[in-house]
């Protein structure tokens, strides 16, 4: 397991300017009557058993909405 280091992660609340964006995602949260859907990765995946929400890259072109929705119905079958 991966340990972040407390001093070792920054919170901005404004995109800093020298950043530059290596991959976009889009993640997105279900409530259903006060219940959150998480989603168990698959054996086969680098993140194996690990619980997640619905989460991935934008392919070209495509709006954070768009990859939100399309990653749900993609991951939730």
């Amino acid at each position: 397991m991966h340990k972040i280091k407390p001093q070792a992660v920054k919170v901005y609340e404004i995109k800093p300017e020298d950043f530059k964006t290596q991959v976009q995602v889009a993640a997105c949260y279900v409530d259903v009557n006060r219940h959150l859907l998480l989603l168990q990765c698959s054996p086969s995946k680098p993140e194996a058993d690990k619980w997640g929400v619905p989460a991935g890259k934008l392919e070209a072109s495509e709006l954070p909405e768009e990859a939100a929705k399309r990653e749900l119905f993609e991951e939730s079958g």
